[in-house]
């Protein structure tokens, strides 16, 4: 396509490196990749030249506007003009575990504001004001996140920022359609990357290998590939303005809406976390997963439920609601869903079952 493109979190092994591969070996752009990362920048770049892409790297901070105005010369220097940009760099912040309103501070939300909107916001005006409105044409991609857009709980900070990127995506998409400019959003779910080795993360990753099968009708979470290709139909689709493009499999989001309903293993094995209101352990309590757990597909239709249950629950996780909800969750282990014949009640429950 010989199109111009300038991919900014470029690290090898992230969205961002498999986005660059996408324009530049599959796409036949000339694409500048941009990371704070010299060294795995740099293994980016290598590697898409060994596979007979035009690739460049520039090691730049977008969240300073003087690197940003030299990334754009050095945009200009290579290809004369800039067609396409992705705004691929974020930040989850130094404490990605902060899922509580009482826990974030604001120098640690305006920190996240600063990773995830205002380096997207920086490199989108300066290419519109330096490439895109002068000849009327170009298209800014912003990487959003589920968090952002279904409001799951975990990280609390950076889904409010992927958030506020989401409403500016919108915003600019309405404003400067008229000039023929496009701002669209991919909004990824979990997606398996090297992202830096956060013992969160490692957490996160084990908690996806263990349930991708359960949570995700395609029975695995996102790769960097999956995101990639939808990066470039929304950057090259000529009717896509204004879109937030979901990345998910129709994941259905996890029950951690609320301290109560979080046991380690949903809804089978054992966990020790006491929940809210309880009198004795979560496990002395075996959830006896019975038909459920002979079907994925009834184990997701268990989750749903659950899930819905949760939402009511999310306001206040500690309230006695939260604790109703979650009695109604160990009620549901009795009912059997059987094939032809609707929900029927297992004849072992009783008021007493579900009072418990």
């Amino acid at each position: 396509m010989n199109r111009s493109v300038l991919v900014t979190g470029g690290r090898k092994g992230g969205i961002g490196h498999a986005i660059a591969r996408q324009f530049a070996v599959h796409q036949g752009d000339r694409v500048l990749v941009c990371d704070k990362d010299e060294a795995a920048g740099s293994a980016t770049v290598e590697e898409l030249r060994s596979q007979g892409g035009q690739v460049e790297f520039v090691k730049a901070d977008v969240t300073d506007p003087s690197q940003v105005a030299l990334l754009l010369d050095r945009a200009a220097e290579l290809g004369g003009s800039l067609d396409i940009v992705i705004n691929n760099a974020g930040s989850a912040g130094r404490a990605p575990a902060q899922d509580n309103l009482t826990q974030l501070t604001l120098e640690g939300l305006v920190e996240l504001f600063v990773g995830n909107v205002g380096s997207a916001f920086l490199v989108t005006q300066a290419a519109v004001q330096r490439f895109f409105l002068p000849r009327r044409e170009g298209c800014a991609v912003f990487l959003g996140s589920l968090n952002g857009m279904l409001g799951c709980f975990g990280q609390l900070g950076y889904g409010i920022a992927k958030a506020a990127l989401l409403g500016m995506v919108r915003i600019l998409a309405a404003r400067y359609g008229c000039y023929n400019l496009r701002f669209n959003a991919v909004v990824p779910c979990a997606t398996r990357t090297n992202s830096p080795n956060w013992e969160e993360r490692k957490k996160f990753d084990r908690f996806w290998e263990e349930h991708e099968g359960m949570l995700i009708p395609l029975g695995r979470i996102a790769r960097p590939e999956d995101v990639a290709q939808a990066v470039v139909l929304a950057a090259t689709h000529p009717y896509l303005n204004g879109v937030a493009l979901p990345v998910e499999a129709a994941c259905l989001p996890p029950a951690w809406c609320c301290p109560a309903l979080r046991p380690r293993k949903i809804f089978a094995g054992r966990s020790s976390r006491r929940c809210a209101n309880s009198s004795r352990p979560a496990s002395e309590k075996r959830h006896d997963a019975g038909a459920w757990g002979r079907s994925p597909a009834l184990w997701r239709v268990r989750l749903g439920l659950t899930h819905t249950l949760a939402n009511a629950a999310r306001v206040a996780p500690d309230s006695a609601e939260c604790a109703f909800a979650y009695q109604l969750c160990k009620g549901l282990r009795r009912v059997r869903l059987q094939l032809g014949r609707g929900i029927a009640f297992s004849s072992r429950t009783s008021a007493a079952d579900m009072a418990e």
